[in-house]
């Protein structure tokens, strides 16, 4: 919650939703990139990187094993940053950060499209990425990023506030204010 607010208002389940899937997912993510690391110096894997390392797409580009498993390595250095910044991001989104949203929203916007050319496995990736990022931008998720306040014991998704607009009538200034019609009736 931001320390300026005097009336900190709960947390959308937009919100809660969206900035726990980006640490759970953050989370895996950086397991994962520990474990292949781990295993990238054992035999299966150097036997596949032979392999690889023989096949002529591969060939043309004159990489050896040694240089295909360097690459691999810094490949999962910048997967591991990412994954770090992803997690930090994650909980400082849950605290109402504004710009923590954005950067989230950057580093999911590159793990999408890289992950698209992954086949089945990195559509999955995709869309389980799309889904979080898409929760922290709902119109409750910017209401609360944007410091509304609310009365107490409403709900974002019930407010008539969340529905129609952000601020109380009585507060728009009156040249501000949309114009209500009224009804002509006969006189007479």
């Amino acid at each position: 919650m931001s320390a300026d607010s005097p009336n900190p208002s709960p947390r959308p389940r937009e919100v809660t939703f969206g900035g726990m899937q980006a640490i759970i997912g953050s989370s895996i993510a950086l397991l994962g990139v520990i474990s292949v690391a781990e295993q990238l110096d054992t035999s299966t894997v150097q036997d596949a990187l032979a392999q690889l390392s023989d096949d002529p797409r591969v060939a043309s580009l004159d990489l050896t094993v040694e240089g295909i498993r360097s690459l691999l390595r810094y490949t999962l250095m910048a997967l591991g940053v990412m994954s770090v910044t992803s997690l930090i991001m994650g909980i400082f989104v849950l605290r109402r950060h504004k710009a923590s949203r954005i950067v989230l929203t950057v580093l999911g916007g590159v793990v999408v499209l890289g992950s698209l050319a992954g086949g089945p496995t990195g559509w999955l990736v995709a869309a389980y990425v799309a889904v979080s990022l898409f929760m922290l931008w709902t119109k409750p998720a910017r209401a609360w990023f944007a410091g509304a306040t609310w009365p107490a014991g409403r709900t974002w998704r019930r407010s008539a506030l969340a529905r129609r607009r952000l601020v109380p009538r009585r507060l728009v200034p009156r040249h501000r204010r949309p114009r209500r019609h009224r009804r002509r009736g006969t006189s007479g």
